[in-house]
């Protein structure tokens, strides 16, 4: 099945975004529910009718266990760091990002290059 409408792309899996409050909240909602376990992320598809229409997302988890495309805590990392609450947060009542464990390192690269812990980063 074919989608109708623009294919865009709203999010990475390290942080990257175009601020549409919805797909950002999303990510930050599935790191709340997850118990900070991990972030559903690089989040792309078709909005159509006001409903949006998601392909091929990615997973980063801190069991890494979502193949090549989970960078693990450094992409979770990034992922949170670099969300800004939105309006849609708020409704919804999830906690302010900032108030989460900043003991997770930064990372300072692109989704071009596998993220791990030993890339020496």
């Amino acid at each position: 099945k074919y989608s109708i409408g623009d294919y865009k792309k709203f999010t990475n899996n390290v942080g990257y975004t175009t601020r549409n409050e919805l797909m950002e909240c999303f990510q930050h909602y599935t790191f709340v529910k997850s118990g900070h376990q991990a972030v559903v992320c690089d989040l792309q598809g078709v909005i159509a009718s006001n409903t949006y229409m998601l392909t091929d997302p990615a997973v980063n988890s801190l069991s890494q266990m979502f193949g090549n495309t989970d960078y693990g805590i450094k992409g979770m990392t990034e992922v949170i760091r670099r969300h800004k609450c939105n309006r849609v947060c708020k409704d919804i009542g999830l906690e302010e990002n900032e108030n989460y464990d900043k003991r997770f390192p930064v990372v300072y690269n692109s989704t071009s290059k596998r993220l791990s812990h030993t890339s020496g980063i």
